[in-house]
């Protein structure tokens, strides 16, 4: 970040160096900043269509689900326009999760199967693990419940083919929460623990405090 911010100090209006910034404070978590950056991008090029999906994305993580619609659903127009698939996708993933958030599962249920349906056309096989997990985690609000274990399951098996420790970490995560709310505390503390040795693996802390709380 340091050496990122020299540059955007030296260079003030290159965007590679602003969407660098984004992504790493993103990362770190400090959206604020990741956002402060977007938006210069986004003065530059109104219709940059991957500083819009982070402007949706930002809000989501900063809690803001409701925000995040307008430049998610912008960034879906602009990437149907442009025959972009990947982004299409994405950006339906993004309003379904949005949607999830809102308490809205049908609607968010309707979106993921948009998203999916487009993961598969393409063979983006990280994306139909990110979304069929994200479908899980809303049917076992319903109480799907075959279903949604049917998904995660699916989900972990895509991620470890893939080798995706950090997607990994998260499904086991989200299985040890639905097998927790189903009573089955023993399975339960078998996926957290399972979680938990990723995330060391990773260095990830605040997700190691996760698992080790709910363990």
């Amino acid at each position: 970040i340091k050496a990122y911010e020299n540059l955007a100090k030296a260079s003030p209006d290159n965007t590679d160096v602003q969407s660098a910034l984004v992504s790493l404070y993103e990362d770190s978590t400090n959206f604020a900043k990741a956002a402060e950056y977007n938006e210069r991008i986004l003065k530059s090029n109104p219709n940059d269509l991957t500083a819009i999906l982070a402007s949706g994305r930002l809000a989501l993580k900063s809690g803001k689900p409701q925000a995040s619609l307008d430049p998610l659903n912008r960034a879906h127009t602009l990437a149907v326009q442009f025959n972009n698939q990947e982004q299409t996708a994405t950006s339906l993933h993004l309003i379904g999760l949005a949607y999830a958030r809102l308490s809205k599962p049908e609607e968010a249920l309707s979106n993921y199967q948009d998203a999916l349906n487009i993961w598969r056309s393409i063979n983006n096989k990280r994306g139909i693990a990110l979304t069929t997990n994200g479908m899980a985690k809303v049917q076992a609000s319903l109480g799907k419940n075959k279903e949604a274990l049917a998904n995660f399951q699916q989900a972990l098996q895509i991620r470890r083919e893939l080798g995706d420790k950090f997607g990994m970490g998260d499904t086991f995560i989200d299985l040890g929460n639905f097998y927790d709310d189903a009573g089955d505390h023993d399975q339960a503390l078998k996926m957290y623990k399972e979680s938990l040795q990723i995330q060391r693996d990773l260095g990830n802390e605040s997700l190691q405090a996760i698992c080790l709380n709910n363990i």
